[in-house]
């Protein structure tokens, strides 16, 4: 990326960092909660899953008092005004031009504020897309996690933020092949749900209940970073985290899942 380039609040964290890792200490003075980004195994893990105006809200600051700060500790001057606008209006990210009739619309908004989790929902259709087939898919926040589930589908995403808890994501296929042998089905949801967790386990809990995404995501890929060895971490959350399954997977970890 150019130098001159100004950090958006679009940005991924690991795009960010990338430029310079003194950027870390910008975001992380902010809060306590990204202080833990000076933690090189952590930072792995929540840079790829937030963007800027996400650990702006974990900051509780305006996303574009934090891009300002950013710019500056490249030497970027950037308008204040032109970012204010760039953050609020409705051409955040500017989406591609579909056909009507390529575009199958989703729109997961009530789910989410009533507590459910549509991941389900998103991924039955994704599945059903044909050909050229686009998903619009309607939610309350910028669904970075997501992002990266269906780009290992071979998907490719435009975003477009209406509002602070309204968005716009248009999930299209991309230009690389599917891989020979991947299987198009649903990913598999969590282990048989279980009604019991071992006593001598449960040594760590942590309730994400009423946090806003991506933050009960974060805290608890934060505290799987200081689980011990020999002992588990109890989740308790409204919804069942769907996204956080395939992350659990990619590091290693067994889950049971509890919805009693």
């Amino acid at each position: 990326m150019s130098d001159t380039v100004p950090v958006r609040a679009s940005d991924i964290l690991a795009n960010v960092f990338a430029r310079d890792e003194a950027l870390v200490d910008v975001i992380a003075q902010h809060s306590t909660q990204l202080a833990k980004l000076r933690h090189s195994p952590m930072r792995r893990i929540m840079s790829r899953l937030t963007t800027v105006a996400q650990a702006a809200r974990l900051c509780r600051m305006p996303a574009e008092s934090l891009v300002a700060e950013l710019n500056a500790a490249l030497g970027i001057a950037v308008d204040i005004s032109a970012q204010d606008a760039d953050v609020d209006s409705d051409t955040l990210l500017t989406p591609p031009a579909f056909s009507p009739k390529q575009v199958v619309e989703l729109d997961v908004r009530e789910d989410l504020r009533n507590g459910k989790e549509p991941f389900s929902k998103i991924m039955s259709a994704v599945t059903k897309l044909e050909g050229n087939q686009v998903l619009h898919l309607r939610t309350t926040f910028e669904p970075v996690p997501l992002f990266a589930v269906l780009e290992k589908r071979g998907f490719e995403h435009s975003a477009l933020r209406h509002a602070a808890d309204d968005w716009s994501v248009w999930f299209h296929r991309g230009a690389a092949p599917r891989r020979a042998g991947e299987s198009t089905a649903t990913p598999s949801h969590a282990p048989a749900a279980s009604t019991t967790v071992p006593t001598a386990l449960t040594d760590m809990r942590i309730d994400v209940r009423g946090l806003e995404p991506p933050e009960p995501m974060l805290r608890t890929l934060e505290a799987l970073e200081a689980l011990p060895d020999s002992c588990a971490l109890l989740h308790v959350n409204v919804r069942v985290p769907q996204l956080l399954f395939p992350i659990l997977r990619e590091r290693g970890f067994d889950f049971q899942l509890d919805e009693t």
